[in-house]
């Protein structure tokens, strides 16, 4: 029988590890040290799969899509009051930027595109341009900018 510390312990020099191939050493030690009952408990502690993480990323998916909710709801009262305001009579008609913008709510997937490119590794280039120097010559900006 194997105790939860040594579990722990090997959990512990997993995550203080950055070799991929001594992460694994650890944990099959460990692993072949447990009973066969063991593996099933023990295997996704040891692989950062834990029921707790799991939890976490489905509460934080149903935070998403509850402020997701709300921001439509928002964006639909916006755009009640303002057709209000437009129709009603004894209000003058003017444009408001901010309300016309907050009319529409947020797209999701146009969201998770911008995320995902703002991700994405930018190439370096070999031949790119040095940065220009100021006129002073000591890096900082000309005075007056």
């Amino acid at each position: 029988m194997t105790l939860l510390a040594d579990v722990v312990q090997t959990s512990t020099q997993v995550a203080g590890t950055a070799s991929r191939l001594a992460k694994t050493r650890l944990i099959a030690d460990c692993l072949r040290k447990l009973d066969p009952d063991e593996v099933e408990f023990a295997l996704p502690y040891l692989s950062g799969d834990t029921r707790q993480g799991k939890l976490a990323d489905q509460r934080a998916q149903l935070d998403l899509q509850v402020r997701l909710l709300a921001e439509q709801k928002t964006a639909k009262r916006i755009a009640w009051l303002e057709a209000l305001r437009r129709d009603l009579p004894e209000v003058t008609n003017r444009h408001d930027a901010e309300a016309a913008a907050m009319e529409h709510a947020t797209d999701p997937p146009a969201m998770l595109d911008a995320l995902e490119t703002l991700h994405e590794p930018v190439p370096a280039e070999a031949d790119h341009e040095p940065l220009e120097q100021s006129d002073a010559g000591d890096g900082r900006a000309p005075a007056g900018r």
